[in-house]
């Protein structure tokens, strides 16, 4: 099987209707957030980069 980063986020909505029915399908309850600030993500990507140690890329998202 191939690694999972070689599938987007596009290609799983499309599979599965949305990104949120692919986290339900698989067991995980989805992110219903919305509206989420720019300061917000960028404190979350820096959060990314510190526990990876690099900065994340769009599959680690």
């Amino acid at each position: 099987m191939p690694d999972s980063e070689n599938f987007n986020r596009a290609t799983i909505s499309k599979k599965f209707g949305s990104w949120n029915a692919a986290l339900e399908y698989a067991g995980y309850e989805p992110n219903k957030e919305r509206g989420v600030s720019e300061e917000k993500l960028i404190k979350e990507l820096a959060r990314l980069r510190d526990e990876l140690g690099r900065p994340p890329t769009e599959s680690r998202i």
